[in-house]
This record gives structure tokens, sequence and C-alpha cells, in this order.
């Protein structure tokens, strides 16, 4: 069973560091762990579409129209940390920036309610993520704890490169999970334009 703890742990052997037996605020490496795990987990989540954290919902639209440009206006979820896709259109392809557009938390488009969300959500629990989203996690907290724990820009650097040489192995074993469609993040509307 994978715990926050666990993870907390693999980020501290990394730097060479004792391990933890719980994340109290009165141990240093716990408190510091826990000083930086929200944001290391929302910016690894943010970075690709993990099949671990994809989530689907139907947006509806708000009472209150934009005041201009757009027709309709849809508040993102609570949980959503990134969107995919918004209606038939990738959220990352620039071909599709007339279709909608984000402004904090909501969507602006003209299209009709309710609008299909694919996102990458939150995700909080380790045992919803698979164990090498969860070593990037790892390995991300460590390059963030480095310098704090161990004094030296050096090994900073170090987990940096190594979050780096490890991330495709972490996102191809996600997209693995995938129809061949998915994989090669074509979908059938794309392909049918091809």
């Amino acid at each position: 069973m994978a715990s926050l703890v666990s993870i907390a742990n693999e980020a501290l052997i990394l730097l060479g560091q004792e391990t933890v037996q719980h994340l109290v605020q009165d141990e240093r490496a716990g408190r510091l762990f826990l000083g930086v795990w929200e944001s290391v987990r929302l910016a690894v989540l943010q970075s690709h579409p993990w099949k671990a954290a994809k989530a689907r919902k139907q947006l509806p639209a708000l009472a209150t129209a934009p005041a201009f440009g757009w027709a309709r206006a849809f508040q993102l979820p609570r949980d959503c940390v990134q969107p995919r896709q918004i209606g038939d259109w990738p959220a990352d392809d620039a071909q599709f920036s007339d279709r909608w557009t984000q402004e904090g938390r909501t969507i602006l488009s003209n299209a009709a309610a309710p609008l299909a969300l694919v996102y990458t959500r939150d995700v909080t629990d380790p045992d919803q993520m698979d164990a090498l989203l969860r070593r990037a996690l790892a390995v991300k907290a460590a390059e963030r704890l480095a310098l704090a724990l161990t004094g030296t820009a050096e090994m900073q650097q170090a987990m940096g490169l190594l979050y780096q040489a490890e991330l495709p192995q972490a996102r191809h074993a996600s997209a693995s999970a995938s129809s061949p469609a998915e994989v090669d993040g074509r979908s059938s509307w794309l392909e049918a334009r091809s």
C-alpha cells in the first residue's frame, strides 16, 4: 500500500537522508517535504495527461454569460489541474483557440451546453497513482528538497537530471494504458482530417 510517507522516504533516500516514520511538523525533513508536496504534485500532474489522473465531466453553462466575445462560460471542476480536451478540441492545440479560451478557472466558448471536458484531476491519494508516477513525484520532491537538506546545488542539479531521465519511462507507461489513437496523441477527429 503506497503512502505519502513512502514517497517522502524515497525522496529522502535519493538525497542520502534518514527516512521518517511519520510526516510530522516537528521533524525537519517531514516539515520540508510537506512544504513542497502540493506544488510538486500539481506541477508533475499538470505536465502530462497521466491516465491515473484522467477525468471527464459535462459542464453546465454558468447563469451569467461573459460580458462580450463569447456566448457562454463554464466553471472548471475544483479538482481540475489541466484541461486536456474541451468539446471536440484538444486543449493544447492552438488551431482551436477560436473555439474556446480559459480565463482563470472558467472556460469561455460559443459551444452549446453541456460542454464535454477531459482533464487532469488533482490526485492526492498515492494508491490511485501507478508506481512510476509515484517515483516521478519522489524524484521531483528530491530535486526541490536537495538544497535545503544537503546544502549542495550539485545534488539539486543531479536530482533534476534524474527526473528528466526517468520522466519519459513514466509517461510511456501511462500512455501505454490507452488505445493506439490516444498513445500517438491523435484523436479520431484529427485522424479524419488527415
